[in-house]
């Protein structure tokens, strides 16, 4: 069984070009186009077609002002023969061997959230029993496009890894300082997350016992925090990512 998923964005140019009709976005609608997603500490051993696949899904969504007919198609970007993947779309799935789509999809202008335009990427660690367990990384990139047009597309690059330590969670989830330092009331501080469903924030004081708990709702940004109701005196966070604590860092509450 799968066991940690973990959401990565690089947005670039702040964007697409405003050519372009399609976005990817997760199922919470962060906007994933041209970008990441990671899955870490893949089970090395979910095998096709036997085993149920790890699976994702992503909406594409048509942000012209016109319906398009969108096809996928899927470039390997790092692969390990010994495994298996798959993807469904248009309400169809497709077996290992499809490369791209033989079904349209048809979305309307400026639609987001129908069923049918949500893509399902699969991943079985071993192309057969036969097979090695998975050990490694696997990069797979999921290419929409409206047909007629293939330069009217957006992608997302989705890896399968073995590996899940807390220097990789690092790399991708990072905090800042709060300031001001110290602080009265309110602080802000500077993130970037990989998926809002699994970071947190915790404040702790002096004996351990936890005051606060911060939410995010972006994958990146800054976030002001009220901590008024806190009393003087030195206290500790500590950021969160699926469990594992990333950074613990001090701030000082003076009035």
């Amino acid at each position: 069984m799968k066991k940690i998923y973990f959401l990565f964005a690089i947005i670039l140019g702040g964007g697409i070009a405003s050519a372009q009709s399609l976005q990817i976005m997760d199922l919470n609608y962060n906007n994933l186009t041209n970008g990441s997603y990671a899955i870490y500490d893949v089970d090395p051993t979910i095998t096709w077609p036997l085993d149920q696949p790890v699976e994702v899904k992503f909406y594409v969504a048509n942000t012209s002002g016109s319906s398009v007919d969108v096809f996928v198609k899927k470039v390997y970007i790092n692969q390990v023969p010994t495994t298996a993947d798959q993807f469904c779309w248009a309400l169809l799935c497709y077996n290992p061997s499809t490369i791209v789509s033989t079904n349209s999809q048809l979305i309307g202008a400026h639609d987001t959230t129908a069923l049918a335009d949500v893509l399902k990427p699969q991943f079985f660690s071993k192309a057969s029993a036969s097979e090695p367990d998975f050990a490694g990384t696997v990069t797979i990139r999921y290419v929409a496009y409206v047909d007629g047009n293939p330069n009217d597309s957006a992608y997302i690059d989705v890896s399968y890894s073995t590996l899940a330590s807390v220097e990789n969670i690092k790399e991708n989830n990072k905090i800042s300082d709060f300031y001001p330092n110290p602080a009265r009331d309110i602080v802000t501080f500077n993130y970037q997350i990989e998926n809002t469903q699994e970071a947190t924030l915790s404040i702790y004081d002096l004996t351990g016992s936890k005051v606060k708990d911060i939410r995010f709702n972006a994958l990146s940004g800054s976030l002001k925090t009220d901590l008024s109701a806190l009393k003087p005196g030195v206290y500790f966070y500590t950021f969160y990512v699926r469990g594992k604590a990333i950074a613990t860092k001090r701030i000082v509450i003076a009035r």
